[in-house]
Order: structure tokens, then C-alpha cells, then sequence
């Protein structure tokens, strides 16, 4: 007993792909996010327990990161200044640290929301050791009724690894 059968059609090999030498299959995040359980035990300094996700600072908040690598690192932060603080403040300065070294200076001339990124230099960041990120702003706005002394509201800061 014979059948016919349909055999498909020859067809070319896949493409081949290059090699995994230099893949990267993901980011490396080392951010402390303060809505996270957990974002309280990197806390170095001045910054508040956080609330639905933010978090008040004082004058020099600092967080401490351990990052797998020094190459290809950026600082990240997003934070804001309200409203509330900035009509007795009025314009402030941020300045932004990694273990010391000045990242970024941002005037802040309106009340907002506000990201930075910014590359840093491979021999800032010590592998595989706690580094310290974190920001000073000049002015501080002084609660009427208790005297609290607050910075801007944080909700993320820290290194991210290509």
C-alpha cells in the first residue's frame, strides 16, 4: 500500500544571531523607592518615613546603594518641590552627590515634579560596596506651628546600571 504524501517545501536556516559576549539581558536597578517596605533600611540621613509613596527630606537626605559594577552607572532622582513650601521658600537649589562628588546643581525656579539623570564616572561608584547618593537643597521651608524643618518631597533616588 503506497500514500502520497505532502512534504513542505525546503526552506533557509534562521538567521544567526550574534554572540551573548556583551549582552546585557536586563537593567540593574539599585533605587530606593520610597514606597517600598524596604526603602527605610537604606536610609542614611535626613529623610522622613514615607507616606503613599513619598517621603519628606530635611536639608541633606542620603540613601546608601550597593552597586554590582562602576561602568555605565547614571544617578536618578525624582522628587518635587510643592507648591505649599515654595511660596515661602520660593526658588530653590538642589545639589545631587554620589560618595561626595557633586553630580548635578538644579535651580528649581517654580513649585513641580522634577527628574534627574545624569551619567557618573566609573571611579565614583566603588562595586560591590555600600555608596551613599543623596542631595542638599539651600533652603529649608520651617512649619508656623511645630518648628519641623522640611526639604522636598522624595520619591526615588539611586543608580541604575547598563
Amino acid at each position: 500500500m503506497s500514500a502520497c504524501q505532502n512534504l513542505p517545501p525546503p526552506y533557509a536556516p534562521p538567521p544567526q544571531r550574534t554572540s551573548f559576549g556583551s549582552f546585557r539581558p536586563y537593567r540593574i536597578s539599585r533605587i530606593v523607592d520610597m514606597h517600598a517596605d524596604n526603602a527605610m533600611q537604606q536610609v542614611v540621613s535626613d529623610i522622613l518615613a514615607p507616606s503613599g509613596g513619598w517621603s519628606w527630606t530635611g536639608k541633606r537626605p542620603a540613601v546608601k546603594i550597593v552597586p554590582r559594577g562602576n561602568h555605565n552607572v547614571t544617578f536618578v532622582a525624582d522628587f518635587t518641590v510643592p507648591e505649599a513650601t515654595f511660596k515661602t521658600t520660593g526658588p530653590v537649589t538642589i545639589t545631587f552627590h554620589v560618595n561626595g562628588h557633586t553630580i548635578e546643581t538644579v535651580p528649581i525656579p517654580a513649585p513641580g515634579a522634577h527628574k534627574v539623570s545624569k551619567d557618573v564616572p566609573p571611579d565614583w561608584v566603588l562595586p560591590g560596596k555600600e555608596n551613599i547618593v543623596g542631595a542638599e537643597i539651600d533652603k529649608l521651608w520651617v512649619s508656623p506651628q511645630d518648628g519641623a524643618k522640611l526639604g522636598f518631597i522624595l520619591s526615588q533616588i539611586g543608580l541604575t546600571e547598563e
